[in-house]
């Protein structure tokens, strides 16, 4: 995607459509009034391998009240980027409120990133194509590590371990299934937990 117009190129019509935190792209859009200042006061994780379903809960809810869905689902694409005007062309000021927006959401999602998923985005040049990485890389990812930690869980035996060690692991990996979007249930962690003691437990069970 090209970058966006020199401010000095910008026609006089450009400051009818960025105004402040307000952007005007035109039919069928319309005007987007973003009222967010601080991302991470919205959405307090840092995206890694094991929170994406949750790092995602608490993404959608911001894009959905600022209204701007569309540039992550693609519903809304941008204008044409020049517009003719007599035997030139000039820059399309919806397209420069488009192209604000798009940046704005680039930093949202940025600033919610741990380093190594930072590492992904480079190149990308739209939020869109940002959002379907991400969502490629750690969606799948995150399932078969749900599955692990579940497996891990239900075939844990405390063997030698000292007792303490044992349900500060078997918390660990209920922690783990939380961070990742799949709460396990009280009544079957307790289960796994009895499970796990062995029999040398059965006379205080």
């Amino acid at each position: 995607m090209a970058d966006t117009p020199h401010s000095s190129a910008l026609p006089p019509s450009t400051s009818l459509s960025v105004q402040g935190n307000s952007f005007n792209l035109g039919p069928p859009h319309g005007t987007f009034i973003l009222t967010i200042t601080n991302i991470t006061n919205s959405v307090s994780l840092k995206l890694d391998r094991s929170n994406y379903l949750l790092w995602r809960s608490q993404f959608l809810p911001v894009l959905h009240s600022q209204g701007v869905m569309g540039f992550i689902n693609g519903d809304i694409q941008p204008p044409a980027q020049f517009i003719p005007i007599a035997d030139s062309t000039t820059p399309n000021p919806h397209y420069v409120a488009w192209f604000r927006v798009d940046q704005t959401l680039q930093s949202w999602i940025l600033a919610t990133l741990t380093p190594g998923a930072v590492g992904q985005m480079l190149g990308l040049k739209r939020a869109q194509a940002m959002w379907l990485t991400l969502e490629q890389t750690y969606a799948s990812n995150l399932q078969a590590r749900i599955l692990h930690l579940r497996m891990e869980l239900q075939n844990l035996k405390k063997g030698t371990m000292p007792i303490f060690e044992f349900l500060e692991k078997a918390k660990t990996l209920a922690d783990s299934l939380s961070a990742a979007g799949r709460p396990i249930d009280q009544d079957d962690l307790v289960s796994y937990i009895l499970h796990g003691l062995g029999s040398e437990y059965e006379p205080f069970l």
